[in-house]
């Protein structure tokens, strides 16, 4: 989606939050499997061994419903990584680099791209976003 569609959108009242909100938690979900199957390789996943568990989930979700309630246009993807990575599992984490690369997998699922359909995490398909996001 190209500069002016993305405009069109906000300008036009396009901005459909139960969408964006179904994304982002696509997205948080992602990556707590992510940083989840990191601690499997050891001191090759984190320098220290975290307990993350599905409660830095649950509050993170949260956090992202709070944020979505209070916006009307641009979604606060700085807020959303400091809230998550800094505190929520980032309260966790005590090593700089480890602390870096959390930020880093957050960046990478939370921006701007995700929300217009251009994000990829892949160059295999099965892990992009899906079209739609209903049961069927």
């Amino acid at each position: 989606m190209c500069i002016r569609d993305r405009y069109q959108r906000r300008v036009h009242g396009e901005f459909n939050k139960q969408e964006f909100g179904q994304k982002l938690v696509y997205s948080l979900c992602l990556f707590h499997s992510v940083i989840l199957e990191r601690k499997k390789f050891g001191p090759l996943g984190f320098n220290i061994p975290y307990e993350f568990s599905d409660n830095d989930f649950d509050v993170s979700k949260q956090t992202l419903f709070y944020l979505l309630d209070d916006i009307d246009e641009d979604v606060p993807f700085n807020s959303i990584i400091y809230l998550i990575g800094g505190i929520n599992y980032g309260g966790r984490v005590t090593d700089n680099w480890d602390r870096r690369c959390l930020i880093a997998l957050l960046q990478k699922y939370f921006n701007n791209d995700i929300l217009f359909g251009e994000a990829t995490f892949s160059s295999i398909e099965e892990y992009d976003y899906p079209n739609s996001f209903s049961i069927e």
